[in-house]
């Protein structure tokens, strides 16, 4: 499945998104390879692909969850979500620290010690997406999701 945008246009959104001293912005212009950069989207477009939308799709059988039925091409907040979350995953990659909270969130751990350390997470832990910038634009047409103004 194709994503919505091209790396190129991930980097025209988050010029116009995130200030140039974003961790995710200089963590995705900092990846030198094309071939990376088209991994991150790839995998930013099966996290946005795996959410539950409401309503269905434009046309029978398509492959993508966008456009909905009603509209005529992908919104621009689905777009911009999609270049979110791949900047946000790329700046992830090099977390370990943060990798392993995912791993043990997965796996349903909700509390772990180590010493004197302990971490505790709560039900919005298992967000499938990683950028909450993303996950506000994607509300208004997740199953169950109200933007509130």
């Amino acid at each position: 499945m194709d994503p919505y945008i091209t790396i190129t246009e991930v980097a025209e959104l988050i010029e116009g998104l995130l200030p140039s001293s974003d961790p995710d912005r200089k963590a995705w212009e900092a990846l030198s390879e094309d071939a990376d950069k088209t991994a991150f989207l790839a995998q930013a477009m099966l996290r946005i692909e795996s959410l539950h939308y409401s309503g269905r799709s434009a046309v029978i059988y398509q492959q993508t969850s966008f456009p909905r039925f009603g509209q005529t091409c992908v919104p621009d907040e689905v777009r911009k979500a999609l270049a979110l979350e791949a900047c946000a995953l790329t700046s992830f990659v090099g977390d370990a620290d943060a990798r392993q909270r995912e791993k043990l969130q997965v796996q349903g751990v909700t509390s772990f010690s180590v010493g004197s350390l302990s971490e505790t997470y709560g039900q919005g832990s298992k967000r499938k997406i990683r950028s909450d910038m993303a996950h506000y634009l994607l509300l208004p047409y997740l199953a169950g999701g109200v933007r509130l103004v």
